[in-house]
C-alpha cells in the first residue's frame, strides 16, 4: 500500500490522508466540536460540468469528525496526482571550473485544505435519549451523516425507521393535518436545519452493524449493484441528502452473526462503489451539482485487508475509519480511541 501523505488533526478524532484521500474516524457522539470560522467552498464549481472521480475537488463541508480533504486524484480514470514542488539542484561543475547556476524552483499548485467537522446522528436518539435534529449545534459542523437507512429484501435502499425518519410530528414546524405524504420526522428537521445553515451538508448512511446482512447480495452482480445504486440515489434526492455513506460491516467476514458474506466481497465492494459513483455523477450532471460518497471503514487489520484500498479511494470523497476499534473491551486497561502516537505503555495500536 503506497501511502502518499499523512496528515493528522484532532477534535475527538484523527484524520489521515492516504492515497491523496483524507481518512477520518467516526465517533457516534452527540457533543459537537468547534468548526472553522469560514465554511465557504474553495473548489471548482459543479454548475456547468460534473467532475470525474479523478478530478473532483473535495468541496463540500457539513457532524463529530475533522477532515483535511485534498484533491481526489489518480487511479484508473486518468487523473494526475498533485506534483511536488520542484527541488532543482545545481549542475555539476564543468571543465571550466565554473558551476552552472541552479534553476529557480518553480512552485506548482498545491491542493487546498479544508476542515470538515462530520458526525453521525442516530435515528434512535429521538427516543430514550430525547436528542433531536433541532438540538444539533449546526454552526459548529460541516456535515451530518444520518444513521441509518436499511436494505430491503429486493436489495434496495429503504427507510430504517419510518416513524423517526419521516413521520414524527414536531409541533413547532409540522402540522398533523398536513396532506398525506408530507415529509415530517428527522428528515424534514434536517431540511429545516440546512435552510438555517447554508453551509451544512447531509449524507444518508446505509447499513451499520445491524443492517449489513444484505450487502454481499447487492454487491454480487452487475444487475444487483445497479439496482441498489439507483435506489440509493433516488432515496438521497427524494429526501434531500447531499451524499451517501456506505457502512458495510463487514465484507468477507465479521460483523453480526448471520450476515451474508462471500470471499469475493472484497472485489465486489469495489465494483459496488464504482456503480454508486457512476450513478451519483450522472444524477449530479442532471442536477448541476456534485454528490458526496464516503464509507465507514474498519480499523482492524483482519478486516481492512478485505478492502481494495488501492482501488476504492478514486470513487470516494473521504473514508471514515472506525477508530473506536483500535482497542476493544477485551483489554485490561483503558486506551485512547484515536491515538496519534502510542502511549509509552501501549504498543498495540499506533496510528
Amino acid at each position: 500500500m503506497n501511502v502518499r501523505r499523512w496528515r493528522f488533526a484532532f477534535v475527538f478524532v484523527i484524520t489521515l490522508c492516504l492515497f491523496d484521500v483524507c481518512v477520518s474516524s467516526p465517533l457516534l457522539a452527540l457533543s459537537w466540536p468547534g468548526a472553522p470560522s469560514s465554511l465557504e467552498s474553495q473548489s471548482a464549481s459543479a454548475a456547468n460540468a460534473t467532475p470525474t472521480a479523478a478530478q473532483r475537488i473535495i468541496d463540500h463541508q457539513s457532524a463529530s469528525e475533522l477532515y483535511l480533504p485534498l484533491v481526489r486524484n489518480g487511479g484508473g480514470s486518468g487523473g494526475t496526482r498533485p506534483t511536488a514542488i520542484n527541488q532543482s539542484t545545481p549542475t555539476a561543475i564543468g571543465a571550466t571550473g565554473t558551476p552552472t547556476a541552479p534553476s529557480t524552483p518553480l512552485p506548482t499548485a498545491q491542493p487546498t485544505l479544508h476542515e470538515y467537522i462530520i458526525g453521525y446522528f442516530a435515528s434512535w436518539s429521538v427516543y430514550d435519549r430525547d436528542f433531536h435534529v433541532a438540538d444539533i449545534q449546526a454552526d459548529r459542523l460541516t456535515h451530518i451523516n444520518y444513521a441509518f437507512a436499511n436494505i430491503s429484501e429486493q436489495g434496495e435502499c429503504t427507510l430504517g425507521d419510518p416513524y423517526a425518519d419521516t413521520e414524527k410530528i414536531y409541533p413547532k414546524t409540522d402540522n398533523e393535518n398536513d396532506p398525506p405524504g408530507t415529509l415530517h420526522g428527522s428528515f424534514n428537521q434536517l431540511r429545516i436545519l440546512k435552510e438555517a445553515h447554508s453551509h451544512l451538508k447531509t449524507l444518508i448512511s446505509v447499513g451499520g452493524w445491524n443492517w449489513s446482512s444484505r450487502f454481499s447480495d447487492v454487491a454480487l452482480t452487475p444487475e444487483s449493484r445497479a439496482r441498489f445504486a439507483q435506489s440509493c440515489v433516488t432515496f438521497m434526492t427524494r429526501y434531500g441528502f447531499d451524499g451517501i455513506d456506505i457502512d458495510w460491516e463487514y465484507p468477507v467476514s465479521g460483523g453480526l452473526a448471520g450476515n451474508g458474506a462471500r470471499p469475493e466481497d472484497k472485489q465486489n465492494f469495489t465494483l459496488l462503489l464504482a456503480e454508486l459513483r457512476s450513478t451519483m455523477d450522472a444524477q449530479g450532471a442532471a442536477d448541476s451539482r456534485a454528490y458526496l460518497l464516503s464509507i465507514a471503514a474498519p480499523a482492524s487489520p483482519s478486516q481492512y485487508v478485505n478492502l481494495e484500498l488501492d482501488k476504492i479511494h478514486v470513487y470516494l470523497d473521504w473514508i471514515n475509519v472506525m477508530t473506536y476499534d483500535f482497542h476493544t473491551g477485551a483489554e485490561t486497561s483503558t486506551k485512547l480511541a484515536a491515538p496519534l502516537f502510542a502511549a509509552s505503555d501501549d504498543q498495540t495500536a499506533n496510528a
